[in-house]
């Protein structure tokens, strides 16, 4: 099984996929691949983007704290 990419990773294809859309001598079946690809990469970015959040508010969690956005609710008077 192939690790997932990294964001480095899936921005620098997306980088040089963007590079080769903007060259004018890109062919319009070529393109659309490039496209295609982007599109895929662009979902990978958001689900890497998705866990890495995931984790970070796994790390930050407190179990004392029932409100996440650490304001006072009706029951914490």
């Amino acid at each position: 099984m192939d690790a997932a990419p990294s964001l480095a990773e899936v921005q620098a294809e997306l980088e040089a996929i963007i590079a080769q859309l903007e060259d004018e001598q890109t062919g319009l079946e070529k393109s659309i691949e490039l496209y295609e690809r982007g599109a895929e990469l662009v979902s990978t970015a958001g689900k890497v983007l998705a866990e890495a959040e995931q984790r970070v508010r796994v790390l930050t969690d407190d179990p004392s704290d029932d409100d996440a956005t650490g304001e006072a609710g009706p029951d914490d008077s």
